[in-house]
């Protein structure tokens, strides 16, 4: 959706506002704040590599492969750390009564585990910045044939029906993420 359906239909206002239009409308689709960022910056990239590509398969080898590596391996490992170290997240509970000698026997060998993911995980992140940096001319986003005004771009963006629904409900996503947290702080605050 953020690629295919919407780069054909705004390719024409040019690279830099298919890619950042991309970018934010993905980061926004996932709904709060701590994955907007990373979101947005992964968008921008799949963005470019639809352009320059022209093929949707890239981008969606690439999109499953981030989110095996963030949501699947990343998440599994910590969520097995804190296990061992006596954090239940099903209850939100915290076991008290637990043998240190024991948790650290155990957790140890899962932490030089996760510590090597994340060495795997960096490396692959510098050696992306450097080639970044090495092939950064063929990285530069070009202009389109009779590309419209900056000026014209945004008119046409802000003045658009299914842009404020879109917005809309990226709002509504992050309210649902947020609200609820605020009014149990605030509920908890007002009961002290």
């Amino acid at each position: 959706m953020f690629r295919k359906f919407l780069i054909d239909r705004t390719i024409r206002y040019g690279e830099f506002i298919s890619c950042a239009l991309s970018g934010i409308m993905f980061g926004l689709w996932h709904g709060n704040f701590q994955q907007f960022f990373f979101a947005f910056f992964i968008g921008v990239l799949f963005a470019f590599v639809y352009i320059r590509t022209g093929n949707i398969i890239y981008t969606m080898i690439m999109h499953a492969s981030v989110n095996l590596v963030t949501s699947t391996i990343t998440v599994e490992l910590l969520s097995e750390l804190m296990k061992r170290m006596g954090f239940d997240f099903a209850n939100g509970t915290v076991n008290t009564d637990i043998d240190y000698d024991a948790v650290m026997q155990s957790v140890l060998p899962l932490m030089a585990l996760l510590l090597l993911w994340l060495v795997i995980l960096a490396s692959f992140q510098i050696v992306g910045f450097v080639m970044l940096i090495v092939k950064r001319k063929k990285f530069k986003l070009a202009a389109m044939p009779g590309e419209p005004a900056r000026k014209t771009i945004l008119h046409t963006m802000t003045h658009s029906v299914p842009m404020w629904i879109f917005f809309t409900f990226a709002i509504l996503l992050f309210v649902y993420a947020y609200v609820p947290d605020i009014l149990a702080a605030i509920l908890s605050l007002a009961g002290k």
